[in-house]
């Protein structure tokens, strides 16, 4: 893709990316996108090469680092040129790098399920990584990233994510996982920056709270004592850990047994998941085996005027040509409409820019789903619902905060 535009990168992202830089692909590969969200990071500096885009990032809090993003080409003479481009690109950079992306190149013998292994490329790329004083994350979760998806697949692991000593230190907590493969032959890398490990330890509000004895005395007590005064967001954030705290407190004292039947429940699971993966390599043939009859219904040549057509750009070259021919060409217009004498009924919508109101601001959070998915810190739907008529005030106090579009502190309620 040569033209990446606004509309596109908020409708594949969402609506917080706004800004972003990007290097253009050619044909249909390659091509490297780095977008953020302004109200955690920003990117700046910018910097490319034939087969990089460097930045430099900026987070709201926390040091400065750079990373790099890459796709390398196929050949073997691209490659080597590459290898000597990220020597280069380091020279540029002072501080903490990460190196991200597509590299078409192995690091390590195990990162092919076969011993079809071009070994002398893999020494220059190891070569590079130690002049470089690069190591690789580990990735959580899957052994490789890439399948040719084939009856019997080709597996290899050639997306990677490497760091210096000093970005490692300052990100102690990351985490990177792997993502499911729906939608390309590889699969995404999720990057975690501040992942929790402390298993077991982190609050969940629980459902059945809100029918126990002495549930509301514990969030009022917990909440009404904390002054409503300074940034809202800091206020609510403050107020909800607060309250999370004397929760669990309330809970151990008077609802331990349910938490030890919780603990075996999950245990009796984690082990019923640890059966199940013993299965994972029988059901891997069946799945490859699928993924195959898809890709059979995919049109890889045409003869057209005794010439075989290959290639994507070529075949729907010759496609668009053929139903152009058939069906006819669109002719110039000798008229168009005056969309502006036409007097389009106008509509009243001053009322969307007006501040929230309680009452609609409640109507929304009970409706939300009850138990889904926390937010990070640990409090669902239910809480804010159930608890509504507590919670009111501070929460309209940074509602309002909100709609004056003043998002200082807002970070605070976002983070566990």
């Amino acid at each position: 893709m040569e033209n990446i535009t606004v509309e596109l990168v908020r409708q594949c992202l969402g609506n917080k990316f706004k800004s972003f830089y990007y290097l253009p692909a050619v044909g249909t590969r390659g091509g490297i996108l780095l977008a953020w969200d302004a109200t955690v990071v920003q990117l700046s500096n910018p910097h490319t090469t034939t087969n990089t885009l460097t930045v430099m990032v900026k987070p709201v809090e926390g040091p400065e680092w750079w990373i790099t993003g890459v796709y390398v080409p196929q050949g073997d003479r691209e490659k080597i040129e590459f290898l000597q481009e990220i020597v280069e690109v380091r020279e540029l950079l002072a501080g903490p790098w990460l190196l991200v992306g597509d590299f078409n190149l192995l690091a390590n013998p195990e990162d092919k399920n076969n011993a079809a292994i071009n070994r002398r490329m893999m020494a220059r790329f190891r070569s590079k990584l130690n002049q470089l004083e690069l190591k690789e994350i580990h990735l959580n979760g899957r052994k490789f990233t890439w399948s040719n998806e084939r009856e019997r697949p080709t597996l290899e692991k050639i997306d990677h994510i490497f760091c210096t000593n000093s970005w490692e230190e300052d990100h102690a907590s990351s985490f990177l996982a792997a993502l499911g493969s729906a939608i390309s032959d590889h699969c995404p890398l999720l990057l975690d920056l501040d992942e929790d490990f402390r298993f077991g330890k982190r609050f969940r509000f629980k459902a059945f709270w809100t029918k126990a004895e002495g549930f509301f005395d514990t969030v009022t007590e917990a909440w009404n004592p904390i002054p409503s005064v300074g940034n809202p967001f800091i206020v609510l954030d403050n107020k909800l850990r607060v309250t999370a705290k004397q929760l669990q407190s309330w809970s151990d004292r008077w609802i331990g047994n349910v938490k030890i039947q919780i603990f075996v429940a999950l245990e009796i699971i984690a082990r019923l998941d640890v059966a199940m993966d013993s299965r994972h390599d029988e059901d891997i043939n069946t799945i490859q085996h699928a993924r195959h009859w898809t890709r059979k219904n995919m049109i890889l040549t045409l003869n057209h005027n005794d010439r075989i057509i290959t290639g994507q750009e070529e075949l729907t070259e010759v496609v668009d040509n053929f139903y152009g021919d058939l069906f006819g060409h669109a002719l110039a217009r000798a008229h168009c409409l005056d969309l502006d004498k036409l007097e389009p009924p106008s509509k009243q919508l001053e009322h969307l820019e007006r501040p929230f109101l309680a009452q609609e601001v409640e109507r929304v959070v009970k409706a939300m789903p009850l138990d889904k998915a926390p937010r990070p810190d640990g409090f669902t739907g239910r809480f804010y619902a159930t608890c509504w008529h507590i919670i009111r005030d501070d929460f309209m106090r940074a509602m309002d905060m909100f709609h004056r579009d003043d998002m200082r502190g807002l970070g605070a309620i976002n983070k566990p």
